[in-house]
C-alpha cells in the first residue's frame, strides 16, 4: 500500500489541532466555574436579606415563584426543540457558543448549591433561596437533557460507522443506489468518471451549480457515487457532503439552518479544518434562521437576546459572517462537493429555498452543488406555485431553473441490450430461489424494455415477485403472475380495470358494456401493454377494437388452460389476486402433499388420503385440481386409479351428489386413458370388488380410441363378472334411478339377451317387481307416451328385451286396458302406472303397427316416390310380437303386410340389378365401339 507523506503530516496538524481545541475548552471551562461560583457566591450573601421586608405577602411571593418557574421551563423547551431539529446531523456536544455558556451556567448553579457555603436546605420559604432551589431543579434538567443528547449521537455515530464498514455487496432490492463501479451492470460507471473529471478540473475560487437531470429511478444518486470514488481513487483533495432536505421539519428555514449544520460537521471531519470557520458557520447559521416566538405580531428571539446580552460577543451582519465564511473557505486545503437529492420530493416553494441557498446563501468558493433531480417534476412542482400570477407558465419554471443551474448534465439512457441483460439476472435468481426458473420467459424481459421501467420500478416489481411467488406460485400460473405485477407496478389503472371487469375479459359471450369501454380508453398507459394485455386474456382483443381476432375458445383449450392454471379462466382468476387459498379451497401446497404420498406407491395411504381430502374439500375440488398436475406422478398411475376405483366404491351411495361421483369417473378416465395408449393391460383381477359404474365408464372412454384390444377384453370380463354379482336383485334396489336405468341400457352390451330376460324374470316376483323393471322404459312418459303412439309403442318394444315370452304372452291376453279412460282407471284402482301402460300398449301395438306397414308400403310403391322399404327397428320388432302372441287374425294380417313388403323389395331389387346390369353391358358396347 502506498503511503503519502503529505497526508501524514496533514493528519498529524490536524490531531494537534483538535487537541489543543480541547485543552482550549477544559482551561476556560474551568476558569469560568471557578468565576461563576465566585459571584454567585458573593450574590446569595450580599443580597440573601434585602428584599424580604419588603415581601410580606405570601401571595406576592407565590406570584413570583409561578412566574420565574414559567419563564424558565418555555426557556428550556425552547432549547429542547432546537436541539431535536439537528440531534441527526449534529454531533458535538453542545449546539453553540451560547449554549455552551448556559451549560457551564448550569454547572456552576449545581456545584455552588451542593459545593460552597453548605450545608444546603430545600425550600425554607426564604424568597431568594427558593428560587435558588428552582435554578437548581432547571440546571439539573439541562444537564440531564445534554448527556442524554450526547449518547444518543454517539450510539448514533457509531452506527453509521460499523453499518459503513461492512463488507459484502449490499442487496439493492430496496431500491438504494449502488456505492461502487463493482455493482455497475448497466456501464455507467464511463459516464460517472466523466463527471469525476468534471469535478476534478473545476477552478474552485467560485461556486458552482451541477444540475443531474433524469426521471425517477433512474440511477442519478449511483452516478454520483460512483464519481465520488473515482475522485477518492484519484487521490483527490475532497471533502463530500451529501444533503436530503426533504427529510426535516415544514419551516423552509430549517432547511437551510440544517444545512449549514451538516455542512460543519462534514468540515470537522475533514483533514485541515479550521476551528474559525465552524465558529462563522454556527453564527450565519444563527443569524440566517432563528428560533422564534410570536407574540401579539412581535417577534423576538431568545438567542438573540441572550447572545447580545453576552459581554464581549461582537454582532456582525450577515454580509459579513458570509465575508467572512468565504475569505476563510478560499484558502480551505479541500475542495467541497455537496450533493443535494430528492429535490424533486419538495414543494414548489421548498425548492425555491434550495435553489436560493446554493447561489444566495451559500454561494460560497471552493464549493461545488451537485443537484439531482427530475427537471419534469420540478418544473410542475414550481408551476403549481405561480397559479394565479399572471403571464407564468411552465416555460417560466423552466427558464428559473436555468438561472441556478450553471451545468446541467442529463442522463444517458441505458443500453436495452445491458438492460435486458440486468433484468434477466435479477429475474432468473427469483425464479431459480423459489425452484420454478423453468417459468422464466425472454418475452417478459423485452415486455420490462418496452414498458421502459426505470431501476428503481424494477426493484419495486423485483421485490413484489419475492413477495407474492413463495404463497402463490403454486397456486396460480408464474409467468401470468409476473406479467400482472408488471401491470401493477407501473400501472394501477390498467390493474385495478383487469380486476373490476373480468367478465368482459373471460366470457366472450358478455357484449362490452360502453362505459366500460370508456373506462377502458382513459387507460392513458393502455398501449404500452397491448401485448401483455394480450397475452393474458385472447378475449382482450375486442378491448383494442380486434373484434375479428376474439374467436370462441374450444373446450379442449379451456382445459388447457386451467391445466396450466391461467389467469384467463374463472377457476383462477381470483388467486392472483389472493394473499391466501380461498376458504374451504385445496391449495397446491396441499395438493403436492397429496401427490407425493401417490408417488410411494402405496394403496392403503392411499386410499384413506384421497378420501380425508375429499371429506375436508370435496371430490370435485380434488379430482379437478389433481387431474391438472397429473403429469407429476411418478409412474405410480396404476396404484392410484386403483385407490380411485376403491374409493368411488367405498364411498358410493344412491342418494350421493352425481358430480362428486363424476369428478372421481373423470379424474379415473384421465388416468387409464394414459395408461391405455401406452399398452397397459388391466387384468381381470385388478377390477375385482370395485363398482361396475366406474369400470363402464372407463372401458366405454377407452373403447372410443380403439386401440390396445387385449386390454379393453380383460375389462369386458371384468364387467360381466360385476354384472354377475350385481344383478342379482334389481338394479333399482342397488343403485340410484340415473345409474340403473344406465346399467339396464349398457347390460346388452356385455350379457346376451336371453341371459338378461332369465335374470330379470328372477327379479319379477310380483306385479310390485314388475311396476318397478317397467320404470326403466316407462317413467316419467306418461304424458308423452299417450300424446304420441310412435313414443308409446318404442317404449314398450324396448321394454319387451328384458321380459320372457311366457311374461309378454301374458300381457297379451289382457284386453284393458285399451283406451285412455280404461288406463287411467287401472291405475286409479292398482296404482300400477307402468303396468296399465305396457297393456295399454299391447292393445294398442296391432293397429299402429298395421297401419304403420300399410303406409309404407303405398308410399313406397307408388311411382313418384318409388324406393325399397326400410322399416323402422321398433316396427319389424313389433310386428314379429304380433305374429308371436297376437290372435290369428292379427298374425294373418301383420304376415300378409310383411309379405307384401318383401316380395316388393325383392322385385325393387331385382329391378335394380337388372338395371346395374344393363348398364355395365352399354359401357361394355361403348368400350369395343370405341
Amino acid at each position: 500500500m502506498k503511503v503519502n507523506r503529505k497526508d501524514i503530516k496533514i493528519d498529524v496538524v490536524h490531531i494537534q489541532t483538535r487537541l489543543f481545541l480541547i485543552l482550549e475548552y477544559i482551561c476556560i471551562s474551568v476558569a469560568l466555574l471557578i468565576l461563576g461560583n465566585g459571584i454567585l457566591t458573593f450574590l446569595r450573601r450580599t443580597l440573601s436579606d434585602t428584599f424580604l421586608p419588603v415581601l410580606n405577602f405570601e401571595w406576592v411571593k407565590w406570584g413570583i415563584y409561578v412566574t420565574v418557574g414559567i419563564i424558565g421551563i418555555l426557556a428550556l423547551s425552547t432549547f429542547v426543540m432546537t436541539s431535536l431539529t439537528v440531534v441527526r446531523v449534529k454531533s458535538d456536544r453542545l449546539l453553540s457558543s451560547v449554549d455552551y455558556l448556559i451549560f457551564i451556567f448550569s454547572l456552576v448553579i449545581i456545584t455552588n448549591y451542593f459545593l460552597v457555603d453548605g450545608p444546603y436546605t430545600f425550600w425554607t420559604g426564604r424568597l431568594l433561596s427558593d428560587l435558588f432551589d428552582m435554578a437548581m431543579i432547571l440546571s439539573c434538567i439541562y444537564i440531564s437533557f445534554i448527556c442524554v443528547l450526547f449518547v444518543i449521537r454517539h450510539n448514533s455515530s457509531k452506527k453509521t460507522n460499523d453499518e459503513r464498514g461492512k463488507e459484502g455487496k449490499v442487496d439493492r432490492d430496496s431500491g438504494l443506489p449502488i456505492e461502487s463501479k463493482v455493482e455497475d451492470q448497466l456501464n455507467r460507471s464511463e459516464f460517472a468518471e466523466k463527471l469525476g473529471c468534471v469535478l476534478e478540473s473545476h477552478d474552485y475560487k467560485t461556486s458552482l451549480t451541477i444540475g443531474l437531470l433524469g426521471d425517477w429511478g433512474t440511477g442519478k444518486s449511483s452516478i454520483y457515487n460512483m464519481a465520488k470514488e473515482y475522485l477518492q481513487d484519484a487521490e483527490s483533495k475532497s471533502v463530500f457532503v451529501e444533503f436530503k432536505p426533504w427529510y426535516f421539519g415544514k419551516d423552509n428555514h430549517d432547511i437551510i439552518r440544517i444545512f449549514l449544520y451538516q455542512l460543519l460537521e462534514e468540515l470537522k471531519k475533514s483533514k485541515g479544518y479550521n476551528p474559525q470557520i465552524g465558529r462563522a458557520i454556527q453564527k450565519y447559521a444563527d443569524v440566517v434562521s432563528t428560533v422564534s416566538i410570536q407574540s401579539q405580531g412581535t417577534t423576538f428571539s431568545i438567542k438573540e437576546v441572550i447572545r447580545k446580552a453576552l459581554p464581549g460577543e461582537e454582532v456582525l451582519s450577515l454580509d459579513q459572517l458570509k465575508e467572512e465564511i468565504e475569505s476563510l473557505l478560499l484558502n480551505y486545503p479541500q475542495k467541497i462537493i455537496i450533493y443535494i437529492d430528492d429535490i424533486d420530493r419538495l414543494e414548489g416553494s421548498e425548492v425555491r429555498m434550495i435553489f436560493k441557498l446554493v447561489r444566495l446563501i451559500a454561494d460560497f468558493p471552493n464549493v461545488t452543488y451537485i443537484l439531482a433531480l427530475d427537471e419534469e417534476i420540478v418544473i410542475k412542482s414550481l408551476a403549481s406555485i405561480y397559479q394565479g400570477e399572471e403571464g407564468t407558465s411552465s416555460k417560466d419554471a423552466k427558464n428559473y431553473i436555468e438561472k441556478f443551474i450553471q451545468v446541467p448534465i442529463y442522463l444517458p439512457k441505458p443500453d436495452n441490450r445491458e438492460l435486458s441483460a440486468f433484468y434477466s439476472d435479477q429475474l432468473k435468481s427469483v425464479l431459480k430461489k423459489n425452484n420454478i426458473e423453468h417459468y422464466y420467459d425472454i418475452q417478459i424481459i423485452e415486455s420490462l424494455v418496452n414498458a421502459q421501467f426505470s431501476i428503481r420500478r424494477f426493484y419495486r416489481y423485483k421485490n413484489l415477485i419475492k413477495f407474492y411467488l413463495p404463497f402463490l406460485k403454486d397456486e396460480v400460473n408464474p409467468t401470468d403472475l409476473l406479467y400482472l405485477l408488471m401491470i401493477q407496478t407501473s400501472s394501477s389503472d390498467l390493474y385495478n380495470f383487469i380486476y373490476d371487469h373480468k367478465i368482459v375479459l373471460l366470457d366472450s359471450n358478455t357484449d362490452i358494456p360502453k362505459e366500460v369501454m370508456n373506462s377502458f380508453n382513459e387507460i392513458e398507459t393502455k398501449g404500452r401493454y397491448r401485448e401483455i394485455l394480450l397475452t393474458l386474456f385472447p378475449l382482450a382483443t375486442r378491448l383494442f377494437n380486434d373484434k375479428d381476432q376474439a374467436k370462441k375458445m374450444k373446450v379442449s383449450e379451456k382445459e388447457n388452460l386451467e391445466r396450466d392454471k391461467r389467469i384467463c379462466t374463472y377457476k383462477f382468476f381470483d388467486q392472483y389476486f389472493m394473499y391466501t387459498n380461498p376458504k374451504e379451497s385445496l391449495s397446491q401446497i396441499e395438493l403436492s402433499r397429496l401427490i407425493n404420498i401417490v408417488n410411494e406407491k402405496e394403496l392403503a395411504p392411499i386410499k384413506q388420503s384421497y378420501m380425508d381430502f375429499i371429506e375436508k374439500y370435496g371430490a370435485n375440488e380434488v379430482s379437478s385440481k389433481l387431474q391438472l398436475r397429473l403429469s407429476e406422478l411418478n409412474s405410480s398411475e396404476v396404484v392410484l386409479l386403483k385407490a380411485l376405483t376403491e374409493v368411488y366404491t367405498s364411498t358410493y351411495k344412491r342418494n350421493s351428489s352425481l358430480d362428486e361421483n363424476n369428478s372421481i369417473v373423470s379424474l379415473a378416465k384421465t388416468i387409464s386413458r394414459t395408461m391405455h395408449f401406452e399398452g397397459y393391460i388391466f387384468e381381470e383381477s385388478y377390477w375385482e370388488g370395485c363398482n361396475i359404474l366406474i369400470i363402464i365408464e372407463i372401458h366405454k372412454y377407452l373403447k372410443r380410441t380403439g386401440l390396445n384390444e387385449e386390454g379393453l377384453a380383460e375389462i369386458e370380463n371384468a364387467i360381466n363378472n360385476a354384472f354377475l354379482k350385481v344383478a342379482h336383485e334389481s338394479f333399482f334396489n342397488s343403485f340410484s334411478y340415473t345409474d340403473s336405468i344406465n346399467l339396464m341400457r349398457e347390460w346388452f352390451t356385455y350379457w346376451p339377451e336371453d341371459m338378461i330376460k332369465g335374470t330379470v324374470d328372477k327379479w319379477i316376483q310380483s306385479e310390485d317387481d314388475l311396476e318397478q323393471v317397467l320404470e326403466y322404459t316407462f317413467y316419467d312418459k306418461y304424458e308423452t307416451v299417450l300424446k304420441n303412439h310412435e313414443s308409446l309403442i318404442s317404449s314398450f318394444i324396448d321394454s319387451t328385451r328384458y321380459l320372457t315370452s311366457e311374461r309378454i304372452r301374458h300381457y297379451f291376453e289382457c284386453k284393458s286396458p285399451s283406451t285412455v279412460h280404461e288406463l287411467d282407471e287401472f291405475i286409479a284402482r292398482t296404482n300400477k302406472r307402468n303396468i296399465g301402460t305396457f297393456v295399454f300398449a299391447v292393445n294398442n301395438l296391432y293397429p299402429f303397427i298395421s297401419k304403420n306397414l300399410y303406409e309404407m308400403y303405398s308410399l313406397s310403391s307408388a311411382e313418384s316416390y318409388y324406393s325399397y322399404i326400410q322399416l323402422k327397428s321398433y316396427v319389424e320388432i313389433g310386428a314379429n310380437l304380433i305374429c308371436k302372441f297376437g290372435d290369428s287374425k292379427q298374425k294373418e294380417n301383420i304376415e300378409n303386410a310383411l309379405k307384401l313388403i318383401a316380395d316388393f323389395n325383392e322385385m325393387f331389387k331385382q329391378e335394380q340389378e337388372d338395371r346395374d346390369e344393363a348398364l355395365r353391358m352399354m359401357h361394355e358396347e361403348r368400350e369395343v365401339e370405341s
